[in-house]
């Protein structure tokens, strides 16, 4: 009993100890992120803001489908497009993964046409994750891009995408609201 009180205790205080959490910051936002976005299923939606219906391939919608990895220290993610035309499609299958030696959240992605992005992720707050990102194209051009997601409340992400230039600025693409959807998964 006076075991599981001082076990509970010390939680409580790692919890509630900036101190104790910064020693770790990042792989305990890591973590708290995939506890997020794996609630109720793992998927989340956003509305295209930019849709167009009479463009044959354009996205309605977007989804994150979020699932847990191999292990603990990375999760799986999938971006799911329903594109006119054609359907739900799978334009992007990658994952986060942490990295203990380098203690650094790396992202990677492998995109249906054949891009793959490389990049890592910072957490500048404890709502906010900033992913800067190299794609490179199948004929090997690449292009630098920038993915701010903030966490709105318990069911609710905004993200916001920027492209870099070759000036090194930064320019805005699109802002997505993304929401927690149910799960058809058991």
């Amino acid at each position: 009993m006076k075991t599981s009180i001082l076990i509970s205790l010390l939680l409580f205080i790692i919890q509630e100890n900036p101190q104790v959490e910064n020693a770790n910051s990042k792989e305990l936002f890591f973590k708290k992120q995939a506890s997020y976005l794996l609630q109720e299923g793992g998927i989340w939606e956003a509305v295209n803001p930019t849709y167009q219906k009479d463009k044959q391939y354009d996205a309605r919608v977007f989804r994150y489908e979020v699932e847990k990895g191999v292990h603990g220290e990375n999760i799986q993610l999938k971006i799911v497009s329903d594109l006119n035309d054609i359907g739900w499609y799978t334009s992007w299958d990658g994952y986060y993964l942490w990295q203990p030696q380098r203690e650094e959240i790396i992202y990677h992605s492998l995109a249906a046409n054949g891009a793959i992005a490389n990049g890592i992720v910072t957490t500048p707050d404890s709502t906010t994750r900033i992913n800067i990102f190299t794609i490179t194209a199948y004929d090997g051009t690449e292009s630098t891009h920038k993915d701010v997601t903030r966490k709105v409340n318990e069911n609710e992400m905004k993200s916001e995408s920027y492209q870099q230039g070759e000036n090194g600025e930064w320019s805005f693409n699109q802002e997505l609201i993304w929401k927690r959807v149910s799960s058809d998964k058991p």
